[in-house]
């Protein structure tokens, strides 16, 4: 199969179909096409932002880890004391 051009098989009759096609888009990609750019920017951050940014990032993530420990810590003492009070009145 040469690059450009694919293959369809028509179950209905057993045929074979070759269609060709681009391999590359050549067509507009500007903003007309509905992309929106708003607020968009690449990954090329100098090193003072990336480490800026890594570090936001790792703080918020271990604040959420310190809290999602903290619930489950009051969810298991709420466990216990039901399961010592059921155990108290049986």
């Amino acid at each position: 199969m040469q690059p450009g051009v694919t293959q369809a098989t028509d179950q209905s009759n057993n045929t074979t179909t070759t269609y060709r096609y681009e391999t590359t888009y050549s067509g507009n990609t500007g903003n007309d096409l509905g992309i929106s750019t708003a607020g968009y920017r690449t990954g090329k951050h100098n090193p003072e932002e990336w480490h800026s940014a890594n570090y936001r990032i790792s703080y918020q993530s271990a604040i959420d880890r310190d809290k999602a420990v903290k619930v489950g810590v009051i969810i298991l003492v709420i466990i216990n004391f039901v399961i010592i009070i059921l155990c108290w009145h049986a």
